[in-house]
């Protein structure tokens, strides 16, 4: 009959489009109708962890423009020892044209004072840590804008613990800034932006830039961690979180540092009824409400190797649903 032969048509067809696209729309099928895509997308890594450790090609699978890697080193002496450690990761991914997102932290030059550590030994700090920057900036100097420098992780906290403590206190941080900002930019043209602030609490930007010469801020960018946040004022509910959208936290840093770049550099959920579509909702709602403003967005993790419950796959790298939803926005 007619009607069979239209349902036979549209059951080829849609066997098909599955050829044609592989099988990720029935893993994952974005909800419509949304803009077109227009920030870019990063995942956070660890080569230092077998589990974490993605090449180019794996990568370039779910169409990241960004990686986000902390640079760690064991060395208290004024050399840097790790190069030849990372440099085969980097000049992987910077040749397959993915970005890399540097971190430089309490991981990079040990022993960081923390929350109780006194100016002095701060300052102290802060002559071998600038040091160690700079080597890396110099060593890495030809790749330019390709990476980007994030100046230390979440030092915002308040309340660290004595297992993580990565707080600098603001006035220190203003001159570890300072400081680092001048060195890096006289050997590279590469980027820098200010670490991963985590607090919710955007007066701890104002403190530096207030400790800062001239009043203000030697960055081109800051990274945020909206943690708890929901890219929706209904999705995943209107009360998901209890803190807010990632929308409202970036509209109140914008406003201590109007007309610079900010950048999500850490986002990712353990709520699993919720999180294999988080990455995607996440990016279309920077892309659909401050482009502009937050024009790049680096999802937390890779894998659950790095933290239980965050990758995009699991322990035996299989692909979770976060892992379509993630590379379906790149798509």
């Amino acid at each position: 009959s007619h009607m069979s032969r239209i349902v036979f048509i549209f059951v080829s067809f849609l066997f098909f489009v599955n050829i044609l696209y592989g099988f990720n729309l029935i893993t994952y099928d974005p909800p419509a109708p949304y803009s077109s895509r227009k920030v870019k997308i990063g995942i956070n890594i660890d080569p230092t962890n077998p589990g974490g450790r993605p090449n180019s090609t794996m990568l370039n699978d779910i169409n990241t423009d960004w990686v986000r890697v902390e640079f760690k080193d064991s060395s208290l002496t004024n050399q840097t020892s790790s190069f030849p450690f990372y440099d085969p990761y980097i000049q992987d991914y910077i040749n397959a044209g993915i970005n890399v997102l540097l971190i430089l932290d309490y991981s990079t030059y040990g022993n960081a004072p923390g929350i109780n550590g006194t100016t002095q030994e701060w300052n102290d700090y802060i002559v071998n840590y600038v040091n160690r920057c700079t080597q890396i900036a110099e060593h890495y100097s030809t790749y330019g804008e390709n990476i980007v420098y994030e100046i230390w992780n979440e030092e915002d906290l308040t309340d660290p613990s004595a297992s993580y403590d990565p707080t600098v206190p603001p006035a220190s941080y203003a001159k570890l800034l300072y400081r680092v900002y001048g060195a890096i930019s006289s050997v590279t043209s590469s980027k820098i932006i200010v670490g991963g602030l985590a607090s919710g609490v955007p007066n701890y930007l104002q403190q530096v830039i207030d400790n800062s010469p001239s009043n203000r801020l030697y960055a081109n960018g800051v990274g945020i961690h909206p943690y708890g946040r929901r890219p929706w004022p209904n999705w995943p509910s209107s009360n998901w979180g209890g803190l807010g959208t990632i929308s409202d936290l970036m509209s109140q840093y914008a406003q201590v540092v109007p007309g610079v770049d900010l950048w999500i550099t850490e986002m990712g959920t353990t709520d699993l009824s919720v999180q294999g579509i988080f990455p995607y909702e996440t990016f279309q709602s920077m892309s659909d409400l401050m482009p502009t403003v937050v024009p790049i967005n680096i999802w937390f993790c890779w894998s659950d190797a790095m933290v239980s419950n965050f990758g995009l796959i699991n322990t035996t790298n299989q692909p979770t649903e976060s892992y379509y939803s993630f590379k379906a926005y790149g798509n």
